[in-house]
């Protein structure tokens, strides 16, 4: 069987095609990419495993450690016909399958997701299997204000004097405000948002438990719904 062996940053590949062979000219050319990639980046980086005789990239923000093994996740998907990217969360497996159709260059898969840690693990586009990771560092941005900006500081200094006037009808409208801002301007998702918001929301359910839910009956928009999870809109 025709093989060839070509030298990359991460190590040694071997695939069994020729070395003119645009599967394994696709793969190299992604794997500089990646290295470039992982070299620039502030939450990833690479080391020699000496367990797997080959480079992997581990996360450097804070939560679970994810590693990833783009050499094996390349020859798992040529040699063995495999779309199960090669990754670890602390230490442990994790499944996580490249998407349907995924033709030529298995990196390319790789390098979504080491950009998807780049853009702070968006909760909407993280992999299910890596949400308690990504939940964790948005609740740790959201808490640090690392993500808020003067506008958003704003608005919850506004709804916290509500709260401590006792005003809960005012404070649920802003809340409602501020989300459909959140996700109209700033681009975050529901997800996101519930995090941001549910504090102040549990401020107003130890309350009233009905409060919530009867606000949500006639809101001042009707996209508030869409941001109030659903554990407040009825709880006996």
């Amino acid at each position: 069987m025709v093989k060839t062996t070509v030298t990359t940053s991460f190590g040694d590949l071997t695939l069994p095609v020729k070395s003119d062979d645009q599967r394994i000219l696709a793969e190299v050319k992604g794997l500089t990419l990646l290295q470039t990639i992982v070299e620039q980046s502030r939450i990833w980086a690479s080391i020699y495993s000496h367990e797997r005789g080959e480079f992997e990239i581990f996360s450097l923000d804070d939560g679970e450690e994810l590693s990833i093994y783009p050499l094996e996740t390349i020859r798992k998907f040529h040699i063995h016909d495999n779309p199960h990217l090669e990754v670890t969360l602390d230490d442990e497996p994790v499944c996580i399958l490249m998407e349907q159709g995924q033709q030529c260059a298995a990196v390319d898969a790789v390098i979504s997701l080491v950009l998807l840690g780049e853009a702070g693990w968006p909760l909407q586009q993280t992999p299910l299997q890596l949400r308690h990771k990504a939940k964790h560092l948005a609740e740790f941005r959201i808490r640090t204000g690392s993500r808020f900006s003067s506008n958003d500081y704003e608005d919850i200094l506004r709804i916290e004097e509500f709260l401590n006037a006792e005003r809960y009808a005012d404070a649920l409208a802003a809340v409602g405000a501020f989300s459909r801002r959140c996700y109209t301007c700033k681009g975050w998702d529901v997800a996101e948002i519930r995090v941001a918001i549910e504090p102040m929301l549990e401020e107003i359910y130890r309350v009233d438990r009905r409060m919530i839910h009867d606000y949500l009956r006639a809101p001042i928009e009707t996209a508030d719904r869409i941001f109030i999870p659903r554990k407040y809109r009825v709880r006996g």
